[in-house]
């Protein structure tokens, strides 16, 4: 029996899809063998992916606070106003790189005031 290539590279390639961007992660037990975090990278995309729904062009969130806005609010009045949340959430995702094991401090801490 011979195996399928399509199947054989689809154990091989992870593809995360979140709106109209796509992430490929390649091999995802390179990672494991790296001794790369797996949650890590998990937090990692997802504050990469949050802080794009509020920068332009895609700001999905823009848009949505546009649509709720009263007519006097500008679009570039929106885009000002989230200057300070992007760079908080920047910020945030710089310490974590530099600091990944401050994923596991809550946990930690709920398991042990749990015990």
């Amino acid at each position: 029996q011979t195996e399928n290539p399509f199947i054989k590279s689809q154990k091989k390639l992870s593809l995360v899809i979140k709106d109209d961007n796509i992430f490929f992660i390649n091999n995802v037990g390179d990672l494991i063998a790296l001794n790369i975090d797996l949650l890590w990278i998990g937090i990692m995309l997802a504050i990469n992916l949050q802080t794009s729904f509020l920068t332009p062009p895609f700001g999905f969130s823009l848009f949505y606070l546009k649509s709720v806005s009263p007519k006097e609010i500008k679009t570039t009045d929106i885009y000002v106003g989230i200057i300070p949340f992007v760079i908080i959430q920047l910020v945030f995702l710089i310490f974590l790189f530099f600091n990944p094991d401050f994923i596991y401090l809550i946990p930690d801490f709920l398991k042990n005031y749990s015990s």
